[in-house]
């Protein structure tokens, strides 16, 4: 959805964008957005949008149900809660979160749960 994108959109919201729609679904939207903007062609806000988002990096979630389960968690239903609890805590850092603070924030949480 294009809707949301403007020439002049966040660089985290840019990355956002990559990661739940990936760089070739994002693109399409930012043009979409460029062209129902009305803006020129050669508009240079658009084109530097155009351009973050060629150059900005997708990020990758680090952390896959098979980290979960050597932390103990047994296989079924609780891994990928798991896991997406972990993505929205991942998220909510920007993406910044490395590997070790997941699994670290995971072992907190199997904790609680359990």
């Amino acid at each position: 959805d294009y809707r949301g994108i403007s020439a002049d959109t966040y660089d985290s919201d840019v990355i956002w964008g990559l990661y739940r729609q990936g760089r070739d679904d994002f693109m399409s939207a930012a043009l979409l957005a460029w062209a129902a903007s009305g803006s020129p062609p050669g508009d240079p806000l658009w084109r530097g949008m155009i351009a973050k988002i060629s150059e900005l990096e997708v990020p990758e979630f680090p952390v896959n149900g098979a980290d979960i389960i050597k932390l103990g968690v047994a296989e079924g239903p609780a891994v990928g809660e798991l896991l997406k609890a972990l993505e929205v805590h991942w998220m909510a850092t920007g993406f910044e979160a490395e590997k070790q603070e997941l699994l670290e924030v995971a072992m907190e949480l199997s904790t609680q749960a359990g």
